[in-house]
């Protein structure tokens, strides 16, 4: 705080005018400024984040909980639980899709998982999510879930011999998507 009051300081006694030169800029580009400003908040936050993320990948912190819960874990330790904006119908439906599957190391965000099963069993369990399944292309079917999140099946996977993978991405800010979970069916 001592250093900011002696640039101020500094900044008015070389520039008499500087006071009501930044009120004149503020009040004209005052909509503009206060968009730099959210853009400049959502960097920080998404920068943070990634640290807080980094220092634990199993950790997922939400700004609407004070207490960080890994996204697949329960507080208790009993079993899979499933939170993060999704529906009581949708909790279920993961914890089941979950219960008989092995979790592997997670890479960053990215929680994965492997379960016996075919193709066609990953689309089952795509049936069982919330939504309008919507075929994207050839053996590829996807859910926009009601918390934004898209729930995607498809049957190529880069993974060893699976054949199939059940995928759910989130938006990010630069209005792509990432994996969040990720279930490979061998």
């Amino acid at each position: 705080m001592a250093v900011a009051a002696e640039v101020i300081t500094y900044i008015t006694n070389a520039f008499p005018n500087a006071p009501h030169l930044l009120g004149q800029i503020v009040s004209k580009y005052a909509p503009q400024l206060t968009w730099c400003a959210a853009f400049g908040l959502s960097a920080v936050w998404e920068y943070v984040y990634d640290r807080l993320h980094e220092q634990n990948p199993e950790t997922i912190p939400l700004t609407s909980a004070s207490e960080k819960v890994a996204e697949t874990s329960s507080p208790s330790g009993q079993g899979p639980h499933i939170r993060n904006g999704y529906s009581d119908a949708d909790k279920k439906a993961l914890e089941q899709i979950l219960e008989n599957a092995t979790k592997l190391e997670p890479k960053g965000q990215l929680h994965q998982y492997c379960k016996k099963g075919t193709y066609d069993d990953a689309k089952q369990d795509l049936e069982k999510l919330s939504g309008n399944m919507e075929e994207k292309e050839p053996k590829v079917w996807s859910k926009k879930l009601p918390n934004g999140k898209t729930a995607i099946v498809r049957e190529k996977s880069t993974y060893q011999d699976a054949k199939a993978t059940l995928e759910i991405q989130k938006p990010n800010t630069k209005g792509a998507s990432i994996a969040i979970i990720k279930i490979r069916y061998l």
